[in-house]
């Protein structure tokens, strides 16, 4: 509901940011008002909703990585720490570029040319996805697995903070699934044909 780890959240009880009882055995418990209240603040403290999403998605990524069910998966034993933290680092030029081409496809501009230079952008940071999981030595369809594992995590948690931000309006859920959907696959595709052109040297395919 915060969008943010659980420590995030011990923390801001420990400040006193927000009301918390703990248990015989030491564990906090937080009442769903308390939250509720507490999400709504953040919300309209907010400066605006897309940097609400940017927080939000973030953070749900992080525990999907720590706490979630990633170190599970065969290709994400195959990161060593330095490009576990490469991939944290394009996942947030990856969710930056996303939240422009979301909020450029719904601008009252009818140019398509910033929408246009956000896709290079888009393409570009794919090829990167690529070029790195060949270095790691992930095979391809471990290097989709990884990708789609968390773009349809990342799918997910925008197009519900998304529904939201606009008060459960279905089009705008249907909308911003759509235009997520097509931006994340001109991704993947740069990312197959830069995986495939480093696993053939000297080709520019």
């Amino acid at each position: 509901m915060l969008g943010v780890h659980p420590a995030t959240l011990r923390l801001w009880a420990d400040q006193g940011k927000i009301r918390a009882a703990r248990t015989a055995g030491g564990h906090r418990r937080f009442s769903i008002q308390d939250v509720q209240a507490f999400a709504a603040r953040k919300n309209t403290e907010s400066s605006s909703s897309a940097q609400m999403i940017m927080h939000s998605t973030l953070g749900r990524t992080r525990i999907e990585v720590t706490d979630g069910h990633a170190s599970d998966q065969t290709w994400y034993r195959q990161f060593d720490e330095a490009a576990r933290e490469q991939q944290r680092e394009m996942g947030r030029r990856l969710l930056g570029l996303m939240m422009q081409h979301l909020n450029a496809a719904g601008s009252a501009d009818d140019s398509q040319a910033p929408r246009a230079h956000i896709l290079r952008d888009a393409q570009k940071l794919g090829g990167e996805y690529g070029q790195a999981a060949s270095r790691q030595g992930l095979s391809l369809s471990d290097a989709m697995r990884a990708f789609l594992f968390f773009r349809d995590f990342m799918l997910e948690s925008v197009v519900q903070m998304r529904e939201i931000a606009a008060g459960g309006a279905p089009d705008a859920t249907v909308t911003t699934y759509r235009v997520i959907n097509g931006f994340a696959n001109e991704v993947l595709i740069s990312m197959v044909a830069a995986f495939q052109s480093a696993a053939v040297p000297g080709s520019n395919a």
